[in-house]
């Protein structure tokens, strides 16, 4: 193996590891961005809500997760994308 082949091959590696790391990411925002803000943004009044079966005050400013979970879901794709990119030669016997 050449130095060439080494270096893409661990280009590609670490793209996907980091697009594995930024999809994990970007569900737990959406997750929260879900149970804190769209469950409840029915019910806001002067930006907050309060539920009283769980005692939790809940805030609009909670969307602020749906849009992390945006950013992680655009580098996800973006390292897909990147990772496509990278050629890696095939073997001729």
């Amino acid at each position: 193996m050449t130095t060439s082949l080494n270096t893409r091959l661990i280009a590609r590696f670490a793209l996907h590891v980091i697009a594995v790391v930024t999809f994990s990411g970007g569900v737990l925002f959406a997750w929260m961005f879900y149970v804190f803000y769209l469950k409840w943004v029915g019910s806001f009044e002067n930006g907050r809500y309060f539920d009283p079966d769980s005692l939790i005050v809940y805030h609009e400013s909670s969307s602020v997760s749906g849009v992390l979970a945006a950013i992680l879901f655009t580098a996800c794709a973006a390292a897909v994308l990147l990772t496509r990119t990278i050629a890696i030669p095939r073997r001729i016997k």
